[in-house]
């Protein structure tokens, strides 16, 4: 399958201070640890018909809009991520049952079009999506604080009026010659 350029909302969520958390864990609980966490978290991108397109680490990254548009895509991301933050924030802290340790995430989402598609050579493909869309997006994660998710404009645009953010002063993200204006999607009107 060729790639072709559609909008589409991308969804990353990463948690944070992973290395501080598991620093005194086995890799075997590390591993039940991140495999409870993202199996959570794909059953909510799944129940908002999201496409998990890939784990890295600690972070996930989600597609909505894909592989058939949508055009409540920006909605359906920041549905799911807004019950991503509510349904881990009720979870037990795992495997610290006694501990002050928590999870929290930095979540980011961006809409905008991107290029979808299998992409890579032909010994291994992967359904992806590329572009300006995509790496604004990852900047948007690596901002967000523990428990903040942040949206791109066009993602409020999209979203306005069905949902209360809090908009920041625009910010400059690097590959980016303007700033760029975001805002912290706190809750549904």
């Amino acid at each position: 399958m060729d790639g072709k350029l559609q909008e589409i909302s991308v969804l990353l969520v990463d948690i944070r201070e992973f290395s501080a958390l598991t620093d005194d864990m086995s890799p075997e609980a590390i591993v039940s640890l991140l495999n409870r966490h993202f199996q959570t978290i794909t059953d909510i991108v799944f129940n908002y018909h999201g496409w998990v397109d890939k784990f890295m680490g600690d972070s996930l990254m989600a597609l909505f809009g894909v592989p058939m548009y949508q055009e409540d895509s920006a909605f359906r991301a920041v549905s799911a991520a807004l019950e991503i933050h509510k349904t881990l924030s009720r979870m037990e802290p795992y495997p610290y049952k006694d501990s002050d340790k928590d999870i929290q995430v930095g979540i980011g989402i961006n809409t905008g079009p991107a290029v979808i598609g299998n992409m890579g050579s032909e010994h291994r493909l992967n359904y992806t999506a590329i572009g300006d869309t995509v790496t604004l997006a990852f900047r948007l994660q690596a901002l967000a604080r523990k428990g903040e998710i942040l949206i791109g404009e066009k993602t409020y645009e999209k979203t306005r009026g069905k949902v209360i953010t809090r908009p920041l002063d625009p910010i400059r993200v690097k590959g980016k010659s303007h700033p760029v204006r975001i805002h912290v999607l706190e809750d549904f009107l």
